[in-house]
């Protein structure tokens, strides 16, 4: 369509006209496009993900706060805000609009403004603003959002938006929600800027200004996007280094000018906008229609063989086709058939002459031999004719007639009949054609002839007329005979032919919808009584309005701001715990070390003492890309080591490990495999419809794919991809090695993503303080990494660290792929041991006061319960601000880092280690009692130790045949039984979960029609739910894994417990340890496709547009159809898992109970090795008495 500059208001009413009963939606907004021409308004809109911004900028803007703002989400609804008397207006989603007269409490609007359950759009007016009276601000929803309703309320905004300004944070630019918006922002034609907001969170030497700002630029002009400026802002720090806040304010100001002359230009394009969309969802329903009639064609083609329809076609429609060629092959051939050449011209100017009245022939005789003439030149000119005729016409006929009799199958019965009945021409037709009295000339035998010959040509037309009826009766019942033989193909082809039908219509349909639209914008012609329909529009939504009072709603004050509940621990005591071990052992071993007979316990407590001194851990750090991992890495090092920028860096696995044998600052890298790599791009080159299973292959076909081919992927798709073409002839060679580079390279290999996407892990043996202490520091890929075997490393790292890390950004906490990470973690958690998690709000120095910030801990505080994590240990801080303290020993120590560092050095030293401190003071009480026991037989006499000593034997048996006869297949039935139990219960949570599951693959925001058509898209969105419900289960399934595992391990416990009780009747001073945990890997699982093609097509056929998908809610009904016949799929393939869960586990437990056994059988026998050998080596029992004294005051001086 193109514009034409008509009278706008004429052009606007005739649109909302011809819209009634096409299109409700769009005959909606063109009324909001009238009523901003009448109030001559002009709009500008601020969009962007949630908590960017938007809001905060609208207050700086004004230079007073007039909206909410927070960094949590404030806005769920469109927010209209002018300058006017003050009321407020809200608009509910199923009551009349309710206006509240006057300048209303602030947080009524706060709560109105949140409230996208049940509001729409607010509209807020307010005096000394200081906007002119035509201008109104929009504040919208995130655009991130996959909730239906705010993609839908933001896009129900945008045709009525003159300019857009589009605020993305500083961490977060390179979103492919960000950049996929804009681009449809600049496919509306809509001007717009980009408003890179949060600038004070940029150090230079992480990454230059510069070069921040040409990755800006590149992303910008890789997907197509020119905005009319990109500024670069701070709210926070007006007088942050590259602040261009001046050029927004003035250029915001300047706007209001500029967009006057524009507006009537403006609000036709975006009504020119409007009607086409309006048109691509009807095409796009004909587009549905036309696609199941393909689907259904395509179906019953296969029911019958190839050429159908040309064998099982109805008699009329064979005979319509076979009537055409008739006329053309035979019919057609009659009037052009050469029926008088020359000589048989001659032939009948003689016989011409012969009938002349005065014609004789001698003078002798003459009329016999004037009639003998007279029959002569007849007879001459009629067998000459009828050669002719038989040679030119006749044969050439039957031929051709012959042919097609063949054709069709009839060719006997048409032959019979052209050989029964020959074709005749009366001779006395050619004396009934000559005129009476005409003149025997050239032009009279020219004009004679034709006559003739036109004669014959009608007569041989009637004759073949005969040979059609005999050919239609013949068709006829060899039609009758085949559809007798072949009902159902005749059947089936009917219908075929119907869908035929009605794919001709729908595409004629289609095209005079297009032409039809185009008229009415192009030439619209409004009458009085159109406008006067317009006007009663607006007069109806004017009075729909209620005036209400603010409080007369049910509408939802904000939480109150609770007390933060901190976690009161007094480090300096707890500290002491280790320390006081560690003193009590020095004492206990002075004082009870040198007795003989106890020299194994003694070992075994140094080698445990080693272990605390000396113990490595593992600390997983995880969070989304630009959460702040890597800078908060950093801070607690003491040093930038981790490259650390807005940009998505971390594609690898970084570690920071003990230098151990390697030299200080030494980076190992660990290159992918070919098969890792292959898995790694499998999706790309799926889309690609590249198939290869070598890499070699893959580089080469990339370099042939065609620049359409490359746009239709993800943004995160392409770039890997083209990383790869980048960086794989250099790396070719180093697949699948490990290898040592230099430190000034580590940032190279970490970020650069031609070398990053070849990198599966980097380690870096550093050391500093955390690594003295025998840290390894894991810093994890994003949680929204490309990289899709990355969650299986994740779930490892969750499952055996020591510690979890878990950085959220202050300004964009629990983003999806946060929420992905939770939700894993909250499935595990109650299988620790110990509480082993940290949460960390990064950027903390965003807060604009105290009071902010304990709003938003106690937000993530109540988001953590959701995952059922309850009193997280939650610590706020500025890993910049934390980074500069310690690089320049600041005395300031406002980062918040130091709080988390002293719980956290106390966890690692006490509480992550309490297992093993119980443990040697379990040791030493054995030592204790043993002492003891070594005292009680040193009162015996001689023959009291020799009886002791029998005792002692029968004893050893004794315990021996206890262990001996434990029941190892004891606890097979509790596996299989649990096992059961928490499948099933994967099943239901499963099942309760598809519901957001479906709504995070199914939502305005995937299905757009940008990309590609909606009804593709909502196929891809059902194949990757399918995908997800793979994920799901499969994480699912490793949660029970762990709690298997340990179950298996506290009943393993128990069971030491149970026997230690059982030995002791037999010896009291007998005591059993648990060997040494060893965490196993968890099963694999195989990979399941719960919905084929076929089934992902028929779950599609019912979409028409996106506006009765989403609007009329048609969506709920392929969801319902979906998880129905995804639920018998997903309890056959968890049955075949539960198989193997129980067979793996029962297996284990078998293992680590034999373990266990054998270890127990040597703890045994040197319980009794120890007895017997001081029965058998007497010493002063004062001097153990003495020693016992002491070593019982220090151990329970100690407790």
């Amino acid at each position: 369509m193109t514009a034409t500059m008509t009278n706008t208001k004429e052009t606007l009413s005739y649109l909302y006209h011809q819209l009634r009963n096409q299109d409700e939606n769009a005959r909606t907004k063109i009324l909001d496009l009238v009523e901003k021409y009448q109030a001559r308004q002009k709009r500008i809109g601020f969009a962007g993900h949630f908590s960017a911004g938007k809001s905060t900028l609208i207050n700086k803007l004004l230079e007073r706060e007039l909206l909410p703002s927070s960094p949590i989400p404030t806005s769920a609804n469109i927010v209209h805000l002018k300058e006017g008397e003050p009321y407020t207006t809200a608009y509910f989603k199923n009551d009349p609009p309710a206006k509240f007269e006057g300048d209303i409490d602030f947080d009524t609007v706060k709560s109105l403004c949140k409230d996208g359950d049940r509001i729409t759009r607010v509209d807020i007016s307010r005096c000394r603003t200081g906007l002119p009276e035509d201008i109104t601000l929009l504040d919208t929803p995130g655009v991130d959002s996959t909730n239906d309703a705010d993609r839908l309320i933001t896009e129900s905004s945008l045709h009525t938006m003159d300019y857009l300004f589009y605020v993305m944070d500083y961490n977060h630019v390179q979103s492919e929600v960000n950049l996929k918006f804009l681009s449809e922002m600049q496919g509306r034609g809509v001007p717009f800027s980009v408003v890179i907001n949060q600038i004070d969170k940029h150090d230079e030497q992480e990454l230059s200004f510069e070069g921040f700002t040409s990755s800006v630029a590149s992303s910008l002009r890789q997907w197509g996007i020119e905005p009319e400026q990109i500024y670069y802002i701070s709210l926070k720090d007006l007088t942050a280094k590259h602040n261009q806040w001046e050029a927004v304010s003035n250029d915001f100001r300047m706007l209001f000018d500029k967009l006057e002359g524009n507006l009537d230009s403006s609000i036709l394009h975006q009504a020119e906008y409007v009607l086409n969309e309006s048109l691509k969802d009807k095409q796009t329903d004909i587009d549905a229609q036309l696609d199941e009639q393909n689907e259904r064609y395509d179906e019953l083609s296969t029911q019958v063989p190839e050429q159908a329809k040309e064998s099982f076609r109805s008699f009329e429609e064979i005979k319509k086709e076979a009537e055409a060629r008739f006329q053309k092959e035979v019919r057609s051939f009659i009037p052009n058939a050469y029926l008088m050449p020359g000589r048989l011209r001659d032939d009948a100017e003689a016989f011409l002459h012969s009938v002349q009245p005065k014609f004789k022939v001698g003078l002798l005789f003459s009329k016999r031999k004037t009639e003998e003439a007279q029959s002569e030149r007849e007879n001459n000119f009629y067998e000459a004719l009828l050669e002719i005729v038989e040679k030119n016409l006749l044969w050439p006929l039957r031929d051709r007639m012959g042919k097609l009799a063949d054709d069709y199958h009839v060719g006997a019965a048409v032959q019979e009949t052209i050989q029964q009945n020959p074709f005749k021409y009366d001779k006395e037709r050619l004396h009934d054609l000559v005129e009476s009295g005409a003149e025997v000339t050239g032009a009279y035998v020219l004009r004679y002839t034709d006559q003739v010959a036109n004669d014959i040509q009608q007569k041989m037309k009637s004759h073949v007329t005969f040979w059609w009826d005999t050919f239609v009766n013949a068709l006829e019942r060899n039609s009758e005979q085949n559809e007798r033989e072949n009902t159902e193909a005749y059947d089936v082809v009917h219908r075929m032919q119907e869908i035929e039908q009605i794919q001709a219509r729908l595409k004629q349909e289609r095209k005079h919808l297009a032409t039809t639209y185009e008229n009415w914008f192009h030439s619209p012609l409004a009458t009085v009584e159109m406008e006067k329909e317009v006007q009663t529009a607006l007069r109806n939504r004017e009075e729909s309005i209620q005036v209400a009072d603010p409080f007369s709603r049910n509408s939802t004050p904000d939480p109150k701001e609770e007390e933060k509940e901190t976690e009161c621990v007094d480090v300096s005591s707890s500290r002491s715990t280790k320390e006081k071990l560690l003193t009590t052992m020095d004492q206990f071993v002075e004082h009870a070390g040198h007795i003989d007979g106890l020299e194994e316990l003694f070992k075994q407590l140094e080698e445990k003492r080693e272990r605390l001194e000396h113990r490595n851990f593992t600390i997983a750090l995880f969070g989304a890309f630009s959460a702040g991992k890597s800078s908060f890495a950093n801070a607690l090092l003491g040093e930038s080591l981790l490259p650390s920028s807005p940009n998505p860096t971390t594609a690898t696995i970084n570690k920071i490990s003990p230098p151990g044998t390697h030299a200080h600052k030494t980076v190992k890298v660990f290159m992918k495999t070919e098969h890792d790599m292959l898995e790694d791009l499998s999706e790309a080159l799926e889309l690609l419809h590249i198939d290869t299973t070598d890499l070699e292959a893959v580089f080469n076909q990339l370099n042939l794919v065609s620049e359409k081919d490359w746009n239709q992927l993800s943004q995160k798709k392409r770039g890997f991809l083209q990383a790869f073409r980048e960086g794989y002839s250099e790396l070719e060679e180093r697949i699948g090695t490990s290898f040592i580079v230099e430190w000034d390279l580590f940032e190279s290999y970490v970020s650069i993503e031609r070398y990053s996407c070849f990198v599966e892990s980097m380690e870096l043996f550093y050391d500093c303080e955390w690594t003295k202490k025998g840290i390894t520091l894991v810093d994890t890929p994003g949680a929204d990494s490309v990289n899709a075997r990355h969650t299986d490393v994740s779930f490892e790292y969750i499952k055996d660290a020591d510690a979890i890390l878990f950085v959220t950004y202050y300004n964009h906490p629990f983003s999806k792929a946060d929420q992905s990470f939770l939700t894993q973690l909250g499935r595990v958690k109650d299988s620790f041991a110990m509480d082993k998690m940290f949460f960390l709000v990064n950027a903390s120095d965003l807060a604009a006061s105290e009071e902010e910030l304990a709003f938003v801990e106690s937000y993530i505080s109540e988001q953590l319960e959701r995952f059922q994590i309850r009193n997280p240990r939650l610590f706020s801080l500025s890993s910049k601000r934390a980074l500069e303290e310690k690089r320049f020993n600041s005395s300031s120590k406002d980062s918040g880092i130091q709080a988390f560092e002293d719980r956290f050095e106390m966890f690692l030293e006490e509480e992550l280690q309490q297992v093993l401190i119980e443990s040697m003071w379990e040791d030493m009480h054995t030592i204790t009692h043993t002492i003891h026991s070594f005292i009680q037989y040193g009162k015996l006499n001689e023959e009291e130790r020799k009886e002791q000593l029998q005792r002692l034997e029968e004893d050893r048996d004794r315990a021996e045949r206890r262990l001996q006869n434990v029941h190892i297949s004891s606890e097979l039935a509790p596996i299989e039984n649990k096992t059961e139990k928490q499948v099933h219960y994967v099943h239901e949570r499963m099942m309760l979960n598809g519901n957001d599951l479906f709504k995070q693959h199914v939502n305005p925001a995937t299905i757009d029609g940008q990309s590609d058509s909606p009804r593709e898209q909502l196929k891809q969105a059902l194949f990757h739910f399918s995908e997800e419900v793979n994920e799901e289960r499969k994480q699912e399934l490793r949660a029970v894994s762990v709690r298997l595992e340990r179950m298996i391990q506290e009943r393993l416990e128990e069971e030491k417990e149970r026997l230690m009780k059982d030995l002791r009747t037999i010896q009291d001073s007998l005591a059993l340890q648990m060997p040494d945990w060893e965490p196993i890997t968890v099963p694999t699982f195989k990979e399941a496709d719960f919905f084929t093609d076929k089934e992902i097509q028929a779950l599609s056929k019912s979409f028409r547009n996106t506006k009765s998908f989403f609007e009329k809610n048609e969506k709920e009904l392929v969801k319902e159809d979906l998880l129905i016949q995804l639920a018998p799929k997903l309890k056959e393939v968890l049955n075949e898992d539960e198989l193997t869960i129980r067979t793996y586990y029962q297996t284990y437990w078998n293992e680590r109970y034999n373990r266990a056994l054998e270890e127990w059988s040597k703890q045994l026998e040197s319980s009794f090795d120890r007895l017997q050998y001081r029965l058998s080596h007497p010493v002063s029992i004062a001097e153990l008495e003495r020693t016992q004294e002491q070593v019982e005051h220090l151990v329970e001086r100690s407790n």
